[in-house]
């Protein structure tokens, strides 16, 4: 059976692409026949769904108040030190920890499906020329191609991982951006996807307890090095291969 995408958008005010320019982004992934299920405030329902495959597209309503379920957005908390400034903000770390839990009700909406494969909404700017047949492309090879086993998330990994620690984790986590785990692309089982949704809130409720905020791949590494036979990495970097990559499970090897 082929995988359901899902993905969300929620418009940020910090330096970045701007609405028009994230929705342009979006139109390739929207515009596909293939089942998705998409996150998004009410609010933006309405300019969405002309660019949307109206039959293969659920347009669930998501207010940002409601991510404060898994982690409030308080600006006090303290950021990593080597970040972005004005693009690595509270709001957008807090958008981008929520995908896990986005995961999770998209499979209680869909309860019949045996596969999710989450794609950033904007994930065609990996792609040079953002070529939209090359992106429907991969697109479409993901979806079709045989789901992991039922216990493991399929992920992209960009550094090698293999004997990595907690320990090693917890201090650069704090420090700068950790790419042991990309964000763009994973999919899996719902079983396996509420599995990895339960881990990363342990972790954050530990970022609450030390009032900090980081990238969710941040979050996703610390998973990682406690569990690592929940994932089956495949080898990609920030290009193509984050998505034409999903359709294999390769292991990369020992860490430099």
């Amino acid at each position: 059976m082929p995988a359901t995408l899902v993905s969300a958008f929620i418009p940020l005010q910090r330096r970045g692409p701007d609405v028009a320019e994230y929705m342009a982004r979006a139109r390739a992934l929207l515009a596909l026949d293939l089942p998705k299920i998409l996150f998004m405030p009410a609010a933006c329902i309405a300019a969405c769904r002309p660019n949307a495959h109206a039959e293969s597209t659920t347009l669930v309503p998501f207010e940002t108040s409601e991510m404060a379920a898994e982690i409030p957005m308080d600006t006090s908390w303290e950021l990593p030190p080597q970040r972005g400034e004005g693009h690595d903000t509270h709001e957008y770390m807090q958008v981008m920890l929520h995908k896990t839990a986005w995961m999770v009700q998209a499979a209680e909406r869909q309860s019949t499906a045996a596969h999710l494969l989450w794609v950033d909404l904007g994930l065609i700017h990996v792609f040079p020329g953002r070529n939209p047949a090359a992106f429907e492309a991969a697109v479409r090879h993901a979806v079709q191609s045989e789901a992991p086993p039922e216990t493991v998330v399929r992920i992209a990994g960009i550094w090698p991982h293999a004997g990595l620690t907690p320990e090693a984790v917890q201090g650069p986590a704090r420090q700068h951006v950790l790419w042991y785990l990309a964000g763009g692309v994973f999919g899996g089982h719902p079983s396996a996807l509420r599995r990895f949704h339960a881990e990363v809130r342990a972790e954050l409720a530990a970022l609450a307890r030390e009032r900090r905020c980081t990238w969710e791949v941040n979050v996703w590494a610390l998973v990682l090095a406690r569990c690592p036979a929940l994932f089956a990495v495949y080898a990609a970097d920030h290009n193509p291969s984050i998505l034409t990559g999903y359709a294999s499970a390769c292991q990369l090897g020992a860490p430099a």
